[in-house]
């Protein structure tokens, strides 16, 4: 059963790496083709300013409004969560704590 082996390959990385989450540098990847070529139709069909124009716009695309904002973002809410939602229950429990991802 595809379901158990998935839940059970969780567990174990769980266990050994304290960590529920898996790191995929391919789902970035995947993410940031998508914006270019979505910024791309953007500039084809609402805006023209030449080669360099549009190099400049993915970049600033890519960089500041998906790079940037999105360290500030992340950052803030791991503060947040981790200064104001963690709940201590005893010093018997494994110290639980957000992962910056």
């Amino acid at each position: 059963d595809y379901a158990s082996s998935v839940y059970t390959s969780t567990s174990f990385r769980k266990q050994i790496k304290n960590r529920w989450a898996r790191d995929d540098p391919a789902f970035l990847v995947l993410l940031v083709a998508l914006i270019c070529v979505t910024h791309i139709c953007y500039l084809v069909f609402f805006g023209s300013g030449g080669v360099s124009g549009w190099l400049w716009s993915i970049f600033f695309a890519v960089v500041i409004d998906f790079a940037v904002v999105g360290i500030v973002v992340a950052t803030a809410t791991w503060y947040l969560a981790n200064k104001y939602l963690i709940v201590q229950r005893s010093i018997h429990h494994v110290e639980q704590q957000v992962e910056w991802l």
